[in-house]
């Protein structure tokens, strides 16, 4: 009993000690949410001036997922949330105190980062801009901040801040430093404005690469249908007028050099045998393709459907002519 006593009286002690002594946390933290697509200098006012008045300035870069939602220029360059963050690293080299986070939900992430990281003694600034309704989507913020937490929305205002992010990308199909260099920061060096302006010069190397990457894909496929009889003219047919546009577009003589030769073989795929060129161009799928043909070589069989191999059968014993399909 009395060993009890005297431990419930050292831990008391030790409580007290610790409390006595243990700093509130007064640490002012800012959070500024956006899009940011792309940067501008009126972001980068709005960044550095909760900056310079917190202990940490928390820059939340919205990642959409959602087509309507995403950011595109005239000609359809998505604008993500990668080349943002890359910009924005850019922008904020200078600052110590910034920190750079991407998130599909920044609203839910403010109000996480309320309930879940903050202690009492802390103050957290919103920091929205006065433009379209900026601070009403965070108006709920404050129910998640703990007793002991103090919470402020701040709107931002800077002649900065009249530069539209949208009227930027109205010059990034074909964007040059003459066009960019008016919405950028004035902090910035030559060097460091030239590589946002590779960043946003490769938006249209991205879409190309999608695009092609999604051709591919369509013309591996029509490749796979030519072998079948009764489509396969149909499919060799449209792969190559696909080829045909590919290379009149292709800037690249290589790229140029591939889409008519693979517009050559799809060309000969439409004649009697002519298959056996496109296994040329096939050759990674051949597994694949050897075991589509038994399989369709049976079909064939079964069903009677007519070769390929297109002789007219009325025609067969008095003619050796090819005859194409109508």
């Amino acid at each position: 009993m009395i060993f009890e006593k005297l431990v419930n009286h050292y831990f008391n002690v030790i409580n007290e000690f610790v409390h006595i002594n243990e700093q509130p946390n007064t640490e002012t933290i800012a959070m500024i949410p956006g899009s940011f697509k792309p940067p501008h200098k009126g972001h980068y006012a709005m960044i550095e001036h909760f900056s310079n008045i917190s202990d940490r300035a928390i820059v939340i870069i919205s990642d959409p997922q959602s087509e309507k939602s995403i950011r595109r220029t005239p000609a359809g360059k998505k604008i993500t949330s990668n080349e943002a963050r890359e910009i924005l690293e850019i922008y904020t080299e200078g600052l110590s105190n910034v920190e750079l986070v991407t998130t599909s939900q920044p609203v839910k992430w403010v109000y996480d980062f309320m309930a879940e990281d903050t202690t009492p003694g802390q103050k957290i600034l919103l920091g929205v801009s006065g433009k379209g309704d900026d601070a009403n989507r965070y108006l709920r913020a404050k129910k998640y901040a703990p007793a002991g937490v103090e919470f402020e929305s701040s709107v931002f205002t800077d002649s900065d801040l009249n530069v539209s992010a949208s009227t930027i990308r109205q010059v990034l199909d074909s964007p040059t430093l003459g066009e960019i260099d008016q919405f950028l920061p004035a902090h910035l060096t030559k060097e460091d404005k030239d590589k946002v302006l590779q960043i946003l010069s490769q938006l249209e190397e991205q879409v190309q690469e999608k695009n092609s990457e999604l051709l591919n894909i369509i013309q591996t496929a029509l490749d796979v249908a030519g072998l079948e009889p009764t489509i396969g003219t149909v499919a060799d047919g449209a792969n190559t007028l696909i080829s045909g546009l590919r290379a009149a577009t292709a800037k690249e003589p290589d790229e140029k050099r591939k889409h008519i030769i693979n517009m050559g073989i799809s060309a000969v795929s439409m004649l009697p045998f002519g298959d056996v060129a496109k296994l040329v161009k096939m050759r990674s799928l051949r597994k694949p393709v050897t075991t589509g043909l038994k399989a369709i070589k049976s079909y064939t069989k079964d069903q009677k459907l007519p070769s390929k191999n297109r002789f007219n059968n009325e025609d067969q014993s008095s003619s050796s002519s090819w005859v194409l399909p109508d």
